[in-house]
């Protein structure tokens, strides 16, 4: 009798320990289950960043950075404004296309009129895609003893022909071939169109010209492009 109780106490207790053994692997694959529905957590540093694929919209807060690769199109529409905030320090580097230094020019113009004539003229065509705008003219001129010679300078702008007078100053009788010596020294501002013909004009007032008469004219200014 007293093996037998002994014999059902081992069965009892191996019962046990199965039992709980059955407990223990149900109750670790239902953590797992519950574990497998918890939120992830990724701890990597940016030295080592997770790479991910973003699809759709995606709003990226902070600095972002973007390497070109081949050649980017950037579609605009309407006329859209760009603003540059560069500040003093590091300035946009820009060109005046105007500048009068990059196109200065310098011309001279004689015009001896004949012996006996009164009038004479001289011309330079002006070249195509370019316009003259003349600052300052100068000019020596020699007359006949006692008369005057008018002196201008002629252009087209815009198709309307215009003639701006130079005023001469004497200077004294100029003993070579006997005559009057005048000097001119006049800034100005004055534009010839692109194509058109510049040109100088004299005409001898109160008398006719001798074999020393005429005007030798010099003109600077600046060139602009143009369409």
């Amino acid at each position: 009798m007293k093996n037998q109780r002994s014999y059902a106490l081992v069965i009892l207790g191996i019962a046990i320990l199965i039992g709980s053994i059955a407990l223990s692997e149900a109750s670790g694959l239902h953590g797992a289950s519950a574990d497998s529905e918890k939120d992830v957590v990724v701890v990597n540093t940016t030295a080592n960043p997770v790479p991910v694929n973003t699809q759709g919209t995606t709003n990226i807060a902070g600095l972002v950075q973007a390497q070109q690769n081949g050649a980017w199109n950037v579609g605009l529409t309407g006329t859209p404004t760009v603003r540059v905030g560069n500040t003093t320090n590091a300035p946009v580097l820009v060109r005046d296309v105007d500048s009068p230094g990059r196109g200065a020019f310098q011309l001279e113009l004689d015009v001896p009129i004949p012996a006996g004539s009164i009038s004479a003229s001289n011309s330079f065509p002006v070249p195509e895609g370019k316009r003259f705008v003349i600052e300052f003219a100068s000019a020596s001129v020699k007359s006949p003893t006692g008369a005057r010679i008018w002196v201008r300078i002629q252009t087209s702008v815009n198709n309307s022909v215009n003639a701006h007078s130079l005023t001469p100053v004497l200077q004294g009788p100029f003993a070579s071939g006997g005559g009057d010596f005048f000097l001119v020294s006049q800034p100005m501002r004055v534009y010839a169109d692109s194509g058109t013909q510049l040109s100088v004009i004299c005409d001898v007032l109160g008398a006719v010209a001798n074999s020393n008469t005429g005007a030798a004219v010099v003109m600077s200014g600046h060139l602009v492009s143009v369409p």
